[in-house]
């Protein structure tokens, strides 16, 4: 299942997209604005999702503003120079432990928002990253447990300072909600 934020007429609302943007916000009362609200309820407002294409107000693609789905996550973690070939670009080797660190949550932008090459910097780079969406608090959760704990995926292209600090996050268009989560989730 693909959710999305959107914008039409000046009015901001979550879709499903499928062939095209369907407006879920119109055609059920009473959803969460906000994408973590609603994958945190998702075992009450899923089945509604999922029936709502059939009576939901449609727009093509190109109608609609597409937004950051998740535009204030709560925290933006990452783990740096995870394969061989990005850490080799800086001179280093791939850390014998994962190396996290954190991103601010004011970081991410909207796929198709401008970017703005800070005055410090005359070059910027583009990293693809996969974006997990935890939908489940956890801590030292198992192996088998590990694919229940998030309740999407998606896509984010980082633009950091060339071969410095990353100030700025694009994020894809939709997150892609996880059956074994929404399984897990009720």
């Amino acid at each position: 299942m693909k959710l999305a934020r959107f914008r039409r007429d000046e009015r901001d609302a979550i879709g499903l997209v499928a062939d095209a943007v369907f407006d879920i916000s119109a055609a059920i009362p009473g959803l969460p604005a906000d994408m973590v609200e609603l994958l945190e309820a998702s075992d009450h407002w899923f089945d509604r999702i999922a029936q709502a294409c059939d009576h939901a107000p449609s727009y093509e693609l190109t109608e609609v503003e597409l937004l950051a789905p998740i535009p204030r996550p709560r925290k933006v973690l990452g783990i740096g120079l995870n394969y061989p070939a990005h850490a080799a670009e800086g001179g280093a080797n791939v850390p014998e432990v994962q190396y996290w660190f954190n991103k601010q949550n004011s970081c991410i932008n909207g796929p198709y928002a401008p970017v703005h090459m800070p005055r410090v910097s005359t070059k910027l780079d583009y990293e693809g990253e996969l974006v997990v969406v935890i939908g489940h608090r956890g801590r030292h959760v198992s192996r088998d447990r590990a694919l229940h704990q998030p309740a999407s995926f998606s896509i984010l292209s980082s633009v950091p300072i060339f071969r410095s600090c990353a100030p700025l996050c694009h994020f894809s268009s939709y997150v892609v909600v996880t059956w074994s989560w929404f399984q897990s989730s009720g």
